[in-house]
């Protein structure tokens, strides 16, 4: 939506579209019966005062770069990110809705969820690599299934436990056990 005009009623400021500006004004001057509830009406341009008969008095002007910055703010995340949702799973972003005002912005994740993006942070960033520079004791957050185009499933927190000929790990159950191979890939936490 394109908020070009700031229309101003008793003091209260308000973004809106261009449409919405001239089709405010031209009520006000064509249609007898938006005529007959204004007191008085000057306009010119894209821009108009208006004084209702109900005692509301309006400004309709082109808004300057600051106001248009102040009331809209830029999309936190972009389609195709990978965020951290209010549950606490891992979604990418399909769609971002435009914040107007005060109204809180909105994320749609796969499977057309929404959610309120102050509920949502951007994912940890990943990495497709093997464990390479990995010692015992270190404690890393991978998935192990998954492929060149992403990870599968949820993530899991192992610490290294020991290097024979791959990696050993203690996985969150408490169990260990042998992780994969020198040159296994993982998705991991960078």
């Amino acid at each position: 939506m394109d908020l070009t005009h700031t229309r101003i009623e008793n003091g209260t400021t308000t973004l809106i579209t261009t449409r919405a500006a001239l089709d405010e004004i031209n009520a006000g001057q064509m249609d007898k019966a938006v005529k007959r509830t204004i007191r008085s009406m000057a306009a010119a341009r894209s821009s108009a005062d208006i004084e209702y008969r109900d005692g509301r008095k309006v400004r309709i002007r082109p808004a300057t770069v600051e106001e248009i910055a102040e009331h809209t703010t830029p999309a936190k995340f972009q389609p195709g990110q990978r965020i951290v949702v209010g549950n606490g799973t891992v979604q990418t972003v399909v769609k971002v809705a435009d914040r107007i005002g005060s109204e809180p912005q909105r994320v749609e994740v796969e499977g057309s969820l929404q959610w309120l993006a102050d509920d949502c942070e951007p994912a940890p960033a990943l990495e497709y690599r093997t464990l390479k520079g990995a010692k015992v004791g270190d404690v890393i957050t991978l998935w192990q299934r998954g492929d060149k185009k992403g990870p599968v499933g949820e993530p899991i927190t192992i610490t290294i436990t020991g290097t024979r000929s791959g990696w050993d790990a203690r996985y969150p159950s408490g169990r260990e056990g042998f992780l994969g191979g020198t040159g296994s890939k993982y998705w991991v936490v960078a």
